[in-house]
């Protein structure tokens, strides 16, 4: 049986969507995600091959009955990383030929009418355009969470565990987000922090997971959270901004399309991010997906228009 197959993979969770050729779904799950250079190309191959092959088995579906396979995931960068991926996926038995790989933004671009922009905050962070169809795609940020990711959960937790080592050093006034943070992960002091954090620097998604924390010291009312959520929006528009900046969009009218847990799912960080946008960019078009990343790319691999997935917000 011919099928199609969408690929979202991201820094915390890897999605797959199988289709007919009527774009109706076979099966869809989850599993980890992660990127070749952050999590290591050998964990990166274990991990598709047990994510996609027990569930081709499971429908009675092989590699080979493939007939197109488009994948975003965190980490194309350039076309060292596009080949990566590229043998990953061919050694568990898909034809080069039939293979669409994208950094995570170019698949959601995908969807787009030009000139748009998409701007991701989720574990990660990264802004990235089109100015014209077939044009240069221009990026801000996404260089990994040691070195860029500004304004996303992983900087929004490791913002907050600094705040927290002032707060134990006895240098800041927090104690809702440092309670909050103790019953979540046991953290009482600025010596245990500073062994967490350093024991986690290179794992992203656990530090990450602490983001929502956060976000309920800041719905609690606490202004240290509060400011750390307002400073990630901040840090999250500067990206769009010098974005739009490099495609040089100037006053036109743009679609920007929103995406990643941080944008969608806190409502602080996500208005402010509009108030910048719509203050700046009156002619801007905000929307989001009104489905999921995986299926608008197990769309796009069977030849099916995407521009129905958008939802104004």
């Amino acid at each position: 049986m011919n099928y199609y197959l969408g690929m979202d993979i991201g820094g915390t969770n890897a999605r797959i969507e199988a289709v007919d050729e009527a774009g109706q779904v076979i099966f869809a799950l989850q599993g980890r995600g992660g990127t070749p250079l952050e999590s290591g190309v050998e964990v990166m191959r274990q991990r598709l091959r047990e994510l996609i092959l027990p569930a081709l088995e499971r429908a009675g579906l092989t590699p080979g009955d493939c007939r197109g396979l488009v994948a975003g995931a965190a980490g194309i960068d350039t076309a060292r990383s596009q080949a990566q991926y590229a043998g990953l996926l061919s050694e568990l038995g898909f034809d080069p030929a039939i293979l669409g790989l994208f950094n995570d933004c170019e698949l959601l671009l995908a969807a787009l009418p030009t000139p748009g922009a998409v701007l991701i905050g989720g574990t990660g962070s990264i802004a990235a355009g089109r100015a014209e169809p077939n044009g240069e795609v221009l990026r801000a940020g996404g260089w990994s969470h040691l070195l860029s990711d500004e304004g996303s959960g992983t900087y929004i937790a490791t913002q907050a565990l600094r705040a927290l080592v002032r707060y134990w050093d006895g240098r800041e006034d927090c104690p809702l987000l440092a309670e909050l943070i103790r019953e979540r992960t046991g953290l009482d002091s600025a010596e245990n922090i500073t062994v967490y954090f350093h024991g986690h620097i290179t794992d992203k998604d656990t530090v990450a997971s602490l983001a929502p924390v956060v976000g309920a010291a800041a719905e609690g009312g606490d202004p240290v959270a509060q400011a750390i959520l307002l400073d990630a929006a901040g840090q999250l528009y500067g990206l769009l901004r010098d974005d739009l900046r490099k495609l040089r969009i100037g006053n036109r009218e743009v679609t920007v399309l929103l995406w990643g847990s941080v944008l969608l799912k806190n409502l602080t960080v996500q208005n402010e991010v509009l108030r910048r946008l719509r203050s700046e960019h009156p002619a801007a078009r905000p929307c989001t997906l009104e489905t999921t990343a995986v299926h608008c790319a197990a769309r796009i691999a069977c030849g099916l228009p995407t521009g129905d997935l958008l939802r104004a917000v």
